[in-house]
């Protein structure tokens, strides 16, 4: 069943501008929706997350409270991991 071009659209998007543009430059949906929900639309902090979300996730480290961390230690995965295993 073809959706067609409008409803694809309306799938493919966040229905936040914000979250959308960082998705269109190539971050993750669930990792930017996290940034942007955290500090909101600075392009540095987003990408910055987005990375280490994505490396903390690679190690296995899938908890849900890894946005919140990642909040909490600016963004600094090494911090995380200490968290998390200490």
């Amino acid at each position: 069943m073809d959706l067609g071009p409008f409803m694809r659209r309306m799938v493919a998007t966040s229905g936040d501008p914000v979250v959308d543009k960082y998705i269109a430059m190539g971050l993750g949906r669930e990792a930017v929706s996290f940034a942007v929900l955290n500090y909101g639309d600075n392009p540095a902090k987003v990408e910055q997350f987005v990375k280490s979300y994505n490396a903390l996730h690679e190690m296995g480290f899938t908890s849900s409270n890894v946005p919140e961390l990642l909040a909490i230690h600016d963004n600094d995965p090494d911090k995380v991991i200490q968290h998390l295993i200490g």
